[in-house]
């Protein structure tokens, strides 16, 4: 695999898209406001011209369809990022499903059901 030729540029873009982003989802678009949404990672490829968002979900069943609007508005949310970073290029954004948090959740429950269950003993 090739290294990325400046991999400071490409941790500050994929930093800032994180952070913008997580600001317009927030303020313009118009999701359940029972649905906690969480950008956990941005990944670009070694040009810049593309990014992969990952995204949890809580609860989960929200996930599909809100995946499905996010790269449904993946244009509009590139031209919000355009007026709010000052970058030669917006990347072209992609949204994927992060489970880790899902399951890292499920996990947490099934060590808290089994204290439970052994009284509350350590295993």
């Amino acid at each position: 695999m090739q290294s990325n030729p400046n991999p400071n540029k490409s941790e500050r873009i994929e930093k800032t898209v994180l952070k913008e982003l997580s600001v317009i989802i927030k303020h313009d678009l118009d999701l359940d406001p029972n649905l906690l949404l969480t950008l956990t990672k941005v990944e670009t490829s070694k040009d810049h011209h593309y990014a992969t968002v990952w995204v949890s979900f809580y609860p989960e069943n929200e996930a599909d369809e809100t995946l499905k609007l996010l790269n449904k508005s993946a244009s509009y949310l590139q031209w919000l990022l355009r007026k709010r970073i000052k970058l030669g290029y917006i990347p072209n954004l992609t949204f994927k499903y992060d489970k880790g948090i899902a399951q890292g959740a499920k996990v947490s429950q099934l060590i808290d059901k089994n204290k439970l269950e052994s009284g509350g003993q350590e295993i």
